[in-house]
């Protein structure tokens, strides 16, 4: 098959990414990719490698990223326009919202354009919020099968018709986008063994460890924090900006270390006995997120917000640990501190429940498997 995966970054991640490789925003677009796969976060770099490794051609766009565009654009004679409109974007990678920021006309057009000159087979767009379905119905004669994978909040508003299949890793947001009347199937995430190449195999030093965001749309996740950090040794993770509705007097400001994306984030993790996890209210009663495969799979404990399914993924108490309550969560953490052994154990049983059940390697022929099933079928469901 000819895969042509779409994507977006977090503009905090772009910033952090090309302030850390100045020089790449002048290099050519190949090696500008290049470069971005070798950065361990998110899915599409992941996804790119596993499907070209089965034999398929793949190509990765991540539309939103003006460098690579721009390079492109200049490789290919394509005028790079400036004139922009409003947009749907995820706020915090999440939660939906109107751009006050106009959207610049390049976004659109230079993906149009990359996706006229690939011809796919199939596109995967792994950005179904942020990439419009006008665009989509734009990109429909030069695609044999539109295929879009999402797994967090959609607005109810956006119209996913245009689409051949739709592929979610979270239960609830399959069910969400089922009624749509595309045929709608679940993958879920998955741990990309390449980053054990280069976290490192010390002792873990950092006591306890939560990396994400915080902010007046987590507020739960933000009492949670500030109780885990008044009382234990925890360090925080995430974008400066998360500080912004963070009182001056909060632990979790004392706890704060910084932003940790990519190869940073992963190193993190490795390096933390215990690694804080929780989900947003999005999730519902579903365990989904990408932080409980990232986390056992370098070898943390992952100490997660207990829900119905997690026994799919992971056996509470002996490869993972789950509460039900900030208190609960609190002792919970104590004891892993205290009792290094207890700890080590879970750690190790999570670590391999991730390495054998939950691999990348694995998981990407499913879907491999459902791509090509929507290619060869005559009609969609």
């Amino acid at each position: 098959m000819r895969i042509l995966i779409v994507t977006t970054d977090y503009a905090d991640f772009q910033r952090s990414f090309y302030g850390a490789n100045p020089a790449l925003e002048a290099a050519p677009f190949d090696e500008q990719v290049l470069a971005r796969e070798a950065e361990p976060f998110g899915i599409a770099a992941s996804h790119a490698h596993y499907l070209r490794r089965l034999g398929h051609d793949v190509g990765l766009v991540i539309s939103n990223c003006e460098p690579m565009q721009r390079a492109w654009a200049a490789e290919h004679g394509v005028p790079f326009g400036v004139r922009g409109a409003r947009r749907l974007v995820l706020r915090g990678g999440i939660f939906p919202w109107v751009s006050r920021e106009p959207e610049p006309a390049w976004r659109s057009a230079i993906l149009l354009e990359q996706v006229r000159r690939f011809k796919p087979d199939v596109l995967l767009n792994e950005s179904v919020v942020a990439i419009r379905p006008s665009l989509v119905a734009r990109m429909r004669p030069y695609a044999r099968r539109l295929v879009g994978l999402h797994g967090a909040i959609l607005p109810d508003v956006l119209d996913l018709s245009g689409y051949d299949l739709l592929i979610s890793s979270h239960r609830g947001i399959a069910d969400q986008m089922a009624r749509s009347g595309v045929r709608v199937e679940m993958v879920r995430h998955a741990f990309d063994a390449r980053v054990l190449q280069f976290v490192g195999a010390e002792p873990p030093a950092i006591a306890a460890s939560f990396i994400g965001n915080l902010g007046t749309a987590w507020n739960a996740r933000s009492r949670w924090l500030e109780l885990l950090c008044s009382r234990h040794p925890v360090h925080v993770y995430g974008p400066p900006r998360m500080l912004e509705t963070t009182p001056m007097t909060s632990a979790i400001r004392r706890s704060y270390m910084g932003e940790a994306w990519g190869t940073a984030m992963f190193r993190t993790l490795r390096a933390s006995r215990v690694s804080l996890n929780i989900h947003t209210d999005m999730a519902g009663m579903y365990a989904s997120n990408m932080r409980m495969f990232e986390a056992t799979g370098v070898g943390s404990l992952l100490l997660t917000d207990h829900k119905p399914n997690i026994d799919l993924l992971f056996e509470p108490g002996v490869e993972v640990l789950t509460f039900n309550s900030d208190e609960e969560c609190s002792d919970l953490l104590g004891r892993c501190l205290a009792d290094e052994t207890w700890r080590a154990g879970i750690a190790a049983a999570g670590h391999q429940r991730a390495l054998t059940t939950h691999s990348m390697e694995q998981r990407i022929r499913d879907l491999a498997d459902l791509l090509e099933g929507c290619l060869t079928s005559s009609a969609t469901a």
